[in-house]
């Protein structure tokens, strides 16, 4: 279970498309994650780098079912102070796939 504060700063980056269509009560979603401000906001100077985007977003909406997460964000490039975010990033991109 993520930390409280933890969990509200992330679910105010992660955005539901509802209602795809509904069956009963059970509505299937599809998540749109800003990269950007998920990182910048939410998980910049912690520990939780490598969130199960999927899982969370099922956390966040336990009785809806997630059809897709679907994840935006720009590409970093080399920087003076710190050459090796680009490379990190593209780490990141690979294990989201």
């Amino acid at each position: 279970m993520l930390k409280y504060e933890l969990r509200n700063r992330l679910r105010a980056v992660l955005h539901f498309v509802l209602p795809i269509f509904s069956t009963g009560f059970l509505l299937k979603l599809f998540t749109y994650i800003d990269g950007f401000n998920l990182y910048n906001g939410s998980l910049k100077n912690t520990s939780y780098k490598w969130l199960n985007l999927l899982a969370f977003a099922q956390q966040l909406r336990p009785t809806d079912e997630i059809l897709q997460v679907k994840f935006f964000t720009a590409r970093l490039h080399e920087r003076l102070h710190d050459p090796d975010e680009p490379k990190r990033q593209m780490i990141y991109w690979r294990a989201l796939r």
